[in-house]
């Protein structure tokens, strides 16, 4: 399931990460690498705190386009996501120097579309 995850955020980086002048070429498969690691440790963290039924929430209503507030969007409102995000921009400030606004950008776009791909792959 890692791969798959990983897969999906390459998809989703190609954009956010590689084609981003902000983000330096060497440190693109890192920074995919990361992205992927904060979904997945945000999913474990959240299930080891018998959250699984919060996951179970995102995955049905959080990535469908079609229910009320689904989509990219309904995502954003997500105290899951947020949670992502936010740990998402620590790292990448921390670990890769990138200003605030920049891993604010890399990571508002990256987290939220590679979740919304992997609840739609599992649909």
């Amino acid at each position: 399931m890692l791969d798959q995850l990983f897969n999906i955020v390459k998809q989703f980086g190609q954009e956010t990460v590689v084609n981003n002048p902000d983000v330096p070429n060497e440190f693109n498969q890192e920074v995919m690498a990361d992205a992927t690691q904060t979904i997945a440790g945000g999913f474990k963290n959240i299930v080891a705190g018998g959250g699984l039924q919060n996951i179970l929430d995102l995955f049905k209503g959080g990535g469908s386009s079609n229910a009320a507030g689904g989509g990219i969007g309904g995502l954003m409102k997500n105290p899951i996501v947020s949670m992502m995000v936010g740990y998402f921009i620590s790292k990448l400030v921390r670990k890769y120097s990138m200003s605030p606004s920049v891993a604010s950008d890399v990571a508002n776009k990256l987290i939220p579309s590679s979740l919304n791909g992997l609840i739609e792959q599992t649909k």
